[in-house]
């Protein structure tokens, strides 16, 4: 009878033990999908709401007030060069997600002329946003921007990324990343990337949009040079969402180091979006 006693005590220390896993799962569950859901707005936490005064109406066609023409070339810039508020240059607005930021403003050595954004992680991730220029990616197509890597975190790897924060091997750190966000939650972002070689595409999880990453440059091999980009976001939407996108909303640009537990560190020139 004491032994049967013992086993019965046994099993239900045994069972409440499981009830009590299976209960941890469940809230983080919830906890994930729920905030996946109270997120999904979340793109006007990321680019901030949109912002009307720069757009008119003519024809019933949007366009931007404020686009400059060069050279017969109609431009947006998105420059590092306004007033800094801890080290932030206005209207750009930090967003921390782990650790710590380390961002600073400087003159350039290979782009005279120029204030160029300096960015460090050490085990963190963070990011600036700038939705104060709206645009029609149809009339602006060409994204173009300079940046130059001069840490990449240790075996950083976009292939790596999980399905959810919690699942699957993550060792997507970047040292360099712009992203574009457009309307209707969706995002393109171009990366530099450690491990994974040019032309690798992803798309990576997120609660707040649908992103789509392109590895534009990868490895040691040009760390600490100017590195020169043009890239048609207009197509690359429709080649990766299968629609032609409406209206960009904002820019971002982001560096990680967290998932690596390592240091990354880079500097952005000003972005440029073009007619041609």
């Amino acid at each position: 009878m004491r032994c049967t006693a013992w086993r019965f005590r046994r099993f239900q220390a045994q069972g409440r033990v499981k009830g009590k896993l299976l209960w941890s799962l469940v809230v983080l569950v919830a906890l994930v999908f729920g905030g996946a859901l109270m997120a999904k707005p979340a793109m006007r936490w990321m680019w901030g709401a949109p912002n009307s005064s720069n757009w008119s109406r003519v024809d019933n066609v949007s366009r931007v007030d404020n686009v400059s023409r060069i050279d017969n070339v109609s431009r947006i810039e998105f420059p590092f060069d306004g007033r800094l508020i801890d080290g932030v240059p206005e209207p750009w607005t930090l967003r921390v997600i782990r650790g710590k930021e380390q961002v600073s403003v400087s003159d350039s050595e290979g782009l005279l002329g120029q204030k160029v954004l300096c960015l460090r992680a050490e085990s963190s991730h963070y990011l600036l946003l700038n939705p104060s220029k709206q645009f029609d990616p149809k009339e602006l197509p060409i994204l173009a921007w300079s940046w130059k890597a001069v840490v990449l975190p240790t075996k950083g790897d976009v292939r790596t990324h999980g399905a959810t924060p919690f699942v699957g091997d993550n060792r997507n750190d970047k040292a360099a990343q712009i992203l574009i966000g457009f309307e209707g939650d969706k995002v393109l972002m171009y990366v530099w990337d450690t491990s994974a070689p040019v032309g690798t595409e992803v798309e990576e999880w997120s609660p707040v949009a649908k992103i789509m990453t392109h590895v534009i440059e990868s490895g040691p091999l040009h760390v600490g040079e100017w590195r020169d980009y043009r890239v048609n976001i207009y197509d690359d939407f429709i080649r990766r969402y299968g629609s032609p996108p409406t209206k960009v909303i904002g820019v971002s640009v982001q560096i990680n180091s967290n998932h690596t537990g390592s240091v990354s560190a880079a500097m952005i020139g000003k972005i440029r979006a073009e007619s041609r």
